[in-house]
C-alpha cells in the first residue's frame, strides 16, 4: 500500500487514512476553538515523484533558461553602448598622450561631455596648449639668442678682419667702433645672465619696509635729469599719504631705470608722466604706479607680449636703437618677486603705459 495521509484524534488513535510505521511524517495539529482535537500526518517525500512535481521542475527549468537568455541579451545591449561611451574618450586621451610623449604638442581631444572624462579632456587640451606654447617660446628664445649674439660678433669680426687685412687703418676711431660692439655684446650677456638668474631664483633681494611714495619722490630729480638729456619732460602726479610696502630699493631702482630707458629708446616721446595711487583687489591694497608717454605707442596685439624675453615690436622697437629686448622681461621678474603685477596698456597721453602694482602692508 502506498504511503498516504492519515488523521489521528487527540489520543493518537487512527481515524482515517493509512499510517505506515517506519516512514517519516509531518505532524500537523488540528485545532478547534484553540483546542487540539487531532493530528494530520503527511508523509515526508525523500525524492520527487514522477507526477506533477517533475513537470513543474521541468517548466521552471525552461523558464530559467529563457530568463537567462533574455538577461544576457539585455546585458549585451546595455553594456556595449556603455562600454563604448566610456572607452572611446579614454582611447582618444591615451592616443593624444602618446603623441605628447613623442613631442607632438598640437593635440586636441574633442570630448563634449559634462562628466569627469569631459573635465579630463579639457585639462588635457590645456596641458597640450601649454606645452606647445612653452616649446614655441623655447625655440623662439634660442633663435633670438643666437641672432642677438651672432650680430655683434659678426660686426666685430668684420671690423677686426678689415683692420688685419689692411682695408681699415689701425686707428683709434676704428678701435672704438669695435669696442662699442664689445660693450653691446657684454651688455647683452649681462642681461641674459640676470634674466637667467631670475628664472632659476638666483636674483637676491634685500627687502625692507619702505614708503614707496616717498622713495619715488626722492628719485624724481634723477629721472628728470636722465630724461631731459633725451629732450623728454617728466611730469609727476602723486597721491598724498603713506605707502608702506616690503620691497628691495635696489631692485626698484633697476625696475624704474629699465622703464625710463625703454621710454628714451623706443617711445619717440617728449613727455613722460609718472603717477601713483592706491587701489584695492580682493581686499588687498596695492600701490599702482603708472609710467606713460605720449610717443608712438604699441599696437594692441603686441601689448601682452612686451614682457617676453627678446620680444620687439617692428619699426618702433628695433636693434638699431641698441636695446636687447630684455629690459621689460627683467622688470616683470622684479615685480613678480615682490608679489606684484605689471602690465602694458594704451596710455591716456597716446603712447605706451606701463602699470605696476605693489602690495602694501
Amino acid at each position: 500500500m502506498n504511503e498516504g495521509f492519515a488523521v489521528f484524534d487527540a489520543n493518537d488513535a487512527l481515524i482515517v487514512g493509512h499510517y505506515i510505521k517506519g516512514i517519516d511524517y509531518n505532524r500537523i495539529a488540528i485545532m478547534t476553538d484553540k483546542v487540539n482535537v487531532g493530528w494530520l500526518m503527511i508523509p515526508k517525500h525523500k525524492q520527487i515523484t514522477d507526477g506533477y512535481e517533475l513537470d513543474f521542475i521541468k517548466q521552471q527549468r525552461s523558464y530559467l533558461w529563457l530568463i537567462a537568455l533574455i538577461t544576457m541579451v539585455l546585458v549585451i545591449l546595455i553594456t556595449l553602448p556603455l562600454a563604448r561611451h566610456l572607452a572611446e574618450p579614454i582611447k582618444k586621451i591615451i592616443l593624444g598622450m602618446h603623441k605628447l610623449t613623442q613631442g607632438d604638442y598640437q593635440q586636441h581631444v574633442d570630448v563634449k561631455r559634462k562628466d569627469e572624462l569631459g573635465e579630463l579632456s579639457r585639462d588635457f587640451n590645456e596641458l597640450a596648449l601649454t606645452l606647445y606654447e612653452n616649446d614655441s617660446a623655447r625655440k623662439r628664445w634660442l633663435a633670438n639668442i643666437s641672432h642677438e649674439l651672432r650680430t655683434p660678433v659678426a660686426i666685430l669680426r668684420g671690423e677686426l678682419e678689415a683692420i688685419l687685412d689692411g682695408v681699415r687703418a689701425l686707428e683709434k676711431q676704428n678701435i672704438e667702433s669695435a669696442n662699442d660692439e664689445v660693450k653691446h655684446l657684454q651688455h647683452l650677456i649681462d642681461d641674459l645672465h640676470l634674466l637667467t638668474s631670475a628664472d632659476i631664483g638666483g636674483m637676491h633681494y634685500r627687502k625692507q619696509s619702505l614708503d614707496v611714495g616717498l622713495w619715488l619722490e626722492s628719485e624724481v630729480p634723477k629721472y628728470t635729469s636722465y630724461l631731459a638729456a633725451a629732450n623728454i619732460k617728466l611730469e609727476l602726479e602723486k597721491q598724498s599719504g603713506e605707502f608702506i610696502a616690503f620691497v628691495d630699493p635696489t631692485r626698484l631702482c633697476q625696475l624704474f631705470e629699465n622703464i625710463m630707458n625703454n621710454c628714451i629708446k623706443y617711445s619717440i616721446a617728449n613727455l613722460v608722466k609718472l603717477s601713483w595711487a592706491v587701489i584695492t583687489h580682493d581686499q588687498q591694497k596695492y600701490l599702482q604706479i603708472t609710467v606713460e608717454d605720449n610717443g608712438v605707442g604699441v599696437a594692441e596685439h603686441h601689448l601682452p607680449h612686451l614682457f617676453e624675453s627678446l620680444y620687439r615690436v617692428e619699426n618702433s622697437r628695433n636693434r638699431q636703437t641698441g636695446g636687447s629686448g630684455l629690459g621689460l622681461s627683467i622688470c616683470s621678474h622684479i615685480v613678480s618677486a615682490h608679489q606684484g603685477n605689471i602690465k602694458a596698456a594704451k596710455a591716456k597721453l597716446g603712447g605706451l603705459a606701463v602699470i605696476i602694482e605693489l602690495p602694501l602692508e
